[in-house]
């Protein structure tokens, strides 16, 4: 009889996600009986999340999990914030650019055009929290001073063999970079 009781009460507090008062009197437990309080889920470390854009492109941190999004699409299109599509490109570029810069990154997305297996982006790096890269850690320090450096990015990946590979990139150009990237891998005209 115990038991049903403990498996209704158990019940009610799994179902409705509150407890419920029971009809009858229940006996006191002898012994100490685990909580059923809901406990918050316990939040990632640093080193099992990556940063990942949101739907304002301001910068979180998510579980690593792997992301293997389906055949990219041939028509032009820009992936959702948070699409498995854009994490997955994102996280092929990510390697390049934080072993550049010495430091993690995470990227706000100005541009962001994806066709026929060939994704273009354009934006500004910045630290997984959101706040701008520290460039005195970086090759880029005097051009910085000397205002020969843009913060942006620009980045040509393609998909191949079920994954995003990073076909061209550049950090802090004040030029357009990407002008001869179309001829130099034969990603299409339309995307830049």
């Amino acid at each position: 009889m115990r038991r049903w009781i403990a498996v209704g009460v158990l019940g009610c507090v799994l179902l409705l996600g509150v407890g419920c008062v029971p009809l009858w009197p229940l006996p006191r437990p002898t012994t100490t009986v685990p909580s059923t309080t809901a406990q918050p889920f316990p939040q990632p470390s640093a080193q099992e999340t990556t940063p990942a854009e949101t739907a304002d492109d301001t910068t979180t941190l998510v579980p690593k999990q792997p992301v293997t999004p389906a055949e990219p699409q041939a028509a032009l299109h820009t992936p959702k914030p948070g699409s498995p599509e854009r994490v997955a490109i994102l996280n092929a570029l990510r390697p390049k650019v934080e072993a550049d810069l010495h430091q993690r990154v995470a990227f706000k997305c100005d541009v962001f055009k994806v066709e026929s297996g060939w994704a273009f982006i354009t934006g500004v790096p910045v630290r997984p929290d959101g706040s701008k890269i520290d460039y005195s850690k970086t090759k880029y320090e005097s051009a910085l001073k000397q205002g020969f450096f843009d913060n942006g990015f620009a980045a040509l990946l393609h998909y191949t063999g079920g994954a995003w590979h990073v076909s061209k990139w550049e950090v802090g150009a004040t030029d357009v970079a990407w002008e001869p990237w179309p001829d130099e891998t034969g990603a299409p005209r339309s995307l830049f």
